[in-house]
């Protein structure tokens, strides 16, 4: 019996997190001008949502969207006057799943962690991402200690972005995946808070049964 296919496919994961100390101070990257707010959409909104994606060329599906409500996520759009300037999604308190090693990172209620941020091609180029944290930090997330995000590590222009807006790497998270059934992570971050998703202190992780559709479940 052959365990695994002929053709077997490996993939190397390759994360980088990142953390960005008291986004909303006065002294954080980014300027804020009276005409630049902020406005939360809702799941009952969801038409509006994907419609806010469209506008980005970003594809966002309906049931992705309730998935990442369902785990806790909210969606904020950012604008200048009328002008639509970008939108995230983020976790405020609670924490972020990092699909490709399998862990739960947990964060504090006073923090927050961007996920899929978009700024329109028309606005690129204006160090808006470090503006629209400190308005997050300012109007959603009272007493903001930190900011996080994550993206792969070999993505020169992200993370010449992040460090821009304030972000220093935190952490590096690899893991080799082969064929997305079987799975070797390296050891879990030094973190502030346990790490309790999927079976942090086991390498080796064979992702089928119970542990598959964990897996699932926290996908966002």
């Amino acid at each position: 019996m052959r365990l695994w296919p002929l053709r077997a496919h490996f993939y190397l994961h390759d994360v980088a997190v990142l953390r960005a100390p008291h986004p909303g101070n006065a002294s954080s990257p980014g300027t804020l001008t009276p005409d630049i707010r902020s406005l939360e959409f809702v799941s009952a909104q969801a038409a509006d949502i994907l419609q806010l994606h469209q506008q980005m060329a970003h594809r966002m599906s309906q049931p992705r969207m309730d998935q990442r409500f369902g785990n806790g996520l909210r969606y904020f759009a950012f604008f200048q006057g009328e002008q639509l300037l970008g939108s995230t999604w983020a976790a405020i308190g609670g924490g972020r799943y990092v699909d490709e090693v399998n862990w739960y990172l947990p964060i504090q209620p006073t923090e927050f962690w961007v996920r899929d941020v978009f700024i329109l091609p028309s606005q690129r180029g204006r160090g808006l991402y470090a503006s629209l944290l400190k308005l997050m930090a300012q109007h959603h997330v009272p007493g903001c200690t930190a900011a996080w995000s994550d993206v792969d590590w070999v993505n020169q222009a992200s993370m010449r972005a992040h460090a821009k807006a304030g972000f220093s790497v935190h952490a590096r998270l690899r893991a080799l995946d082969l064929d997305g059934r079987l799975r070797l992570r390296g050891p879990a971050p030094a973190w502030p808070a346990p790490v309790t998703e999927i079976n942090p202190g086991q390498r080796w992780l064979l992702m089928r049964g119970s542990l598959l559709q964990r897996h699932r479940q926290l996908l966002a």
